[in-house]
């Protein structure tokens, strides 16, 4: 039997590895990924070392420059070659979109039904947006793309969502979430591949009492996280712990001036591969909403001190809050002990919470 992983993060590609070593164990598995990244050529290499995949195949289709987003449209009559691959010859018992990526999808799913094939379909955890964002849900202009082609009814045929906790789902309610296998890192197979896929072990992170994930996100707001991001590295700064204090930056962010260069880790190693070895329960981790602070407990089951700042963005994200904040009472609820986790509604408030969070340390 065969599998397919359709992915376009290092996350997406870090959760296929786990399944193939887990769930899927028994099965040939072909993994397809995206381009978004920088590094994608290395991974590929890595991951062809391990034997783990049958295949690994890079799916050249991205948005950095012009001419990739004319290809990109251009690819929705006329697709790549990468991607024709993938249906011109199914193979597979099934296939897992870790990439929401629908108009590809629904070809996808369309050529294989058209060849007679009975493939189980599914979407995969993108982090929290699987959890609490209505990410499975077309926006209106690819929505719109899909009624014209004829190709919205191919969505309907994927109703799993696989997540490592299905009873934190509370949005995408047409799929029905199934479990993860969270990752054994006390298996020496486990350690062994990832480590030899990601040998970087972000050792900069040890010496470092907090660490803030930046996140990559889109252009009509970036501003007002930045200005945020500054007030809060100031804020930091006043209690004397910049100089303890990392910023991880996103793996697709290229620029980036809110602090100091000395602060940045530009290593697009994901977090996690740093929480085999290490035990951060002592950390501080601080973000807007990024997947990276609910992984280690998810995934791990370490509890470090969390700090969440999207409070502090106002109105920015009202669309989500309701979700969002069911979400999170939901997730402090299993972490089980509330007073390791901030939600700061302003910058003293953060500052606080900070202050807060390096006592406990102490303690």
């Amino acid at each position: 039997m065969k599998i397919g992983f359709y992915c376009a993060t290092s996350y997406h590609v870090m959760v296929a590895v786990n399944l193939m070593l887990t769930k899927y164990s028994e099965m040939q598995g072909t993994i397809y990924i995206l381009n978004h990244f920088q590094g994608v050529e290395i991974l590929k290499e890595r991951l062809e070392s391990t034997g783990l995949f049958e295949e690994v195949i890079i799916i050249k289709l991205n948005n950095k420059s012009l001419s990739a987003k004319i290809r990109r449209i251009v690819g929705i009559v006329f697709p790549c070659k990468e991607l024709r691959s993938i249906y011109n010859h199914f193979t597979f018992d099934e296939f897992i979109f870790f990439a929401y990526d629908f108009i590809n999808a629904t070809l996808i799913i369309k050529k294989s039904i058209q060849q007679g094939c009975t493939c189980n379909f599914a979407f995969g955890d993108d982090g929290v947006g699987s959890y609490f964002g209505d990410i499975y849900t077309p926006p209106k202009k690819v929505d719109l793309i899909l009624k014209i082609m004829n190709r919205k009814i191919y969505l309907s045929i994927i109703n799993t969502l696989y997540v490592f906790v299905p009873e934190l789902v509370f949005s995408n309610l047409h799929l029905k979430p199934q479990p993860i296998p969270h990752f054994d890192y006390n298996n020496a197979r486990f350690r062994t591949i990832m480590r030899s896929i990601w040998p970087n072990t972000l050792d900069k992170i040890e010496e470092k009492k907090i660490v803030y994930f930046q996140e990559k996100v889109d252009d009509n707001v970036k501003s007002v996280i930045e200005q945020s991001e500054r007030l809060i590295f100031c804020k930091i700064d006043e209690l004397g712990k910049l100089d303890s204090t990392i910023i991880k930056l996103h793996p697709r962010t290229d620029d980036y001036d809110c602090c100091p260069k000395e602060y940045l880790l530009k290593d697009r190693t994901p977090f996690e591969v740093f929480l085999f070895d290490h035990n951060i329960e002592d950390k501080i981790l601080i973000s807007v909403f990024s997947t990276t602070l609910f992984t280690p407990f998810l995934l791990f089951g370490q509890r470090p001190k969390l700090i969440l700042t999207h409070k502090l963005l106002g109105d920015t994200i009202t669309p989500h809050v309701p979700k969002l904040e069911h979400f999170l009472t939901e997730f402090i609820t299993r972490y089980g002990n509330e007073k390791r986790i901030f939600v700061p509604e302003n910058i003293d408030e953060f500052k606080a919470a900070v202050a807060a969070c390096l006592e406990l340390s102490n303690n």
